[in-house]
């Protein structure tokens, strides 16, 4: 069975946490930055690089939190997320 690995991050500031708002056909989610882990790219730079694509910022990666998985509607793969607490700069400005 093929799957899909995943990076997800929480990110948290001032007891808060950031999401992103999706709109998929008419519907509108909320979902946390991240995305897949592309070919000869380490776990870590996914989570990086996907947040920074995202949302403009550089977080810093603390620690594991969750995993959690799903099978995609489009294509039914089975897609794997591993989720990390992330932080950000004192002066980080989040909108």
């Amino acid at each position: 069975m093929a799957a899909i690995a995943a990076m997800k991050a929480l990110i948290v500031k001032d007891s808060k946490f950031l999401a992103l708002e999706l709109e998929i056909g008419r519907k509108k989610l909320w979902d946390l930055q991240g995305g897949k882990v592309e070919e000869a790219e380490e776990p870590m730079q996914t989570l990086l690089r996907e947040v920074q694509e995202e949302t403009s910022l550089m977080p810093k990666v603390e620690k594991p939190v969750g995993v959690y998985w799903f099978h995609r509607k489009t294509d039914g793969l089975l897609t794997v997320c591993t989720v990390f607490k992330c932080s950000l700069e004192e002066n980080a400005k989040v909108v």
